[in-house]
């Protein structure tokens, strides 16, 4: 998020009452400990501070894309800070005052000058860019050593079998075609592999296999045995990791669906409106996916490190103020009513700013409301 001030206003007389602030940073408090409360029961001290990590990392990825645009194009600097609200740490390094803020969720960069409207467009986009960028980046290194992504490989083939399974009929080697029926496709090979069944109302299922150029029909009988699966079979391991054309393809497929979450967003609003008012989340189910990553396995948590990241880059192209991408369509509607009335400009942009501004107060309400309701 980047924050604009300009010269030559003067804001000294603009502070609060001592007291009043520090109520204010009470009741911030206060939300912040509802938000978060319900994260750290459910997932862990532990998951909790690295889920937090991973959340201002991708923030401070975010603010340097804006941050490296504004000192690229010449535009001063006044502060960089990871959170919002007062500041409770800071050191002035470079002429850019450093910043630790009280509400760690979130982040800006304040330029210290009225900044040109193509300026402001380059700058307001660097910060999703980067977001993207940076997302892209882990997800491919994740996918491509094999961090959180592996693939299952067909033909499911039987290395062993119970004792009962192969009175059945079923032998090493044979290849799994169909259960009860269904091809084995990707849900029920893994559910196969699992030792999980679609028949678990039965004592037996139908299994078609392939055994060198024949294929035969048995019926397997469901054991319930805590050493091994349900079907007493085990099956090859036929997970690899993937290529690095693969792993591409799957940062690209997924950062692209996420660039266009902004695009996207309408048409799901008119086809799925309760779909997508049940997945409005606020800073607390972010923090609880961040969370629950790490919970699930470090090697995950990098994975979802880089999703989130152009997750974040996505949804900060959303026109609507104060995202990038309000900002951006500010600027844009500031150069394309540069010849027309003053008022008239100053008319529409305003107009334009309150509107979005306030649809994304009523988000930010929805998501928080869940938050604390969960």
């Amino acid at each position: 998020m980047v924050e604009e001030k300009c010269s030559d206003n003067d804001q000294s007389g603009s502070s609060s009452p001592h007291a009043l602030l520090w109520l204010v940073r009470v009741a911030l408090a206060l939300l912040v400990a509802l938000v978060f409360r319900p994260v750290i029961v459910q997932e862990g001290v532990l998951p909790f501070v690295f889920g937090l990590m991973m959340l201002n990392f991708v923030i401070v990825v975010h603010e340097l894309g804006h941050l490296v645009a504004a000192l690229w194009l010449r535009i001063p600097v006044e502060a960089f800070s990871v959170g919002l609200g007062s500041a409770w740490a800071s050191k002035r390094w470079h002429g850019i005052e450093w910043r630790l803020s009280l509400i760690p969720f979130g982040g800006f960069v304040e330029l210290g000058e009225c900044v040109r409207e193509r300026y402001k467009f380059f700058v307001a986009a660097a910060g999703p860019i980067a977001s993207l960028l940076f997302g892209f980046i882990v997800m491919f290194l994740a996918t491509l050593f094999g961090a959180s992504v592996r693939k299952v490989v067909t033909p499911l083939t039987i290395a062993h079998t119970s004792p009962l399974a192969r009175t059945a009929g079923l032998r090493p080697g044979d290849v799994v075609v169909s259960v009860d029926g269904q091809p084995v496709k990707e849900d029920l090979q893994v559910d196969l592999r699992k030792g999980r069944t679609t028949s678990d109302a039965r004592s037996a299922l139908t299994m078609v296999v392939r055994r060198k150029d024949k294929r035969l029909s048995v019926t397997v009988p469901i054991e319930v045995d805590a050493n091994s699966s349900r079907l007493g079979i085990k099956f090859l391991d036929s997970s690899r990791r993937l290529s690095a054309k693969e792993a591409l393809a799957v940062a690209g497929k997924t950062t692209g669906i996420l660039a266009a979450q902004p695009a996207l967003l309408p048409v799901m609003l008119l086809q799925q409106p309760r779909k997508v008012a049940q997945s409005v989340t606020g800073p607390g189910g972010v923090l609880q996916l961040a969370s629950s990553a790490y919970a699930i396995s470090p090697a995950y948590w990098f994975f979802m490190t880089g999703l989130l990241s152009a997750a974040v880059g996505g949804f900060q192209l959303l026109p609507l103020v104060p995202f990038d991408g309000g900002r951006m369509v500010e600027a844009l509607l500031q150069r394309v009513l540069r010849n027309t009335r003053e008022t008239v400009r100053h008319g529409v942009v305003t107009t334009y700013v309150i509107t979005t501004f306030i649809f994304a107060l009523v988000l930010l309400f929805v998501g928080l409301t869940r938050d604390i309701l969960r």
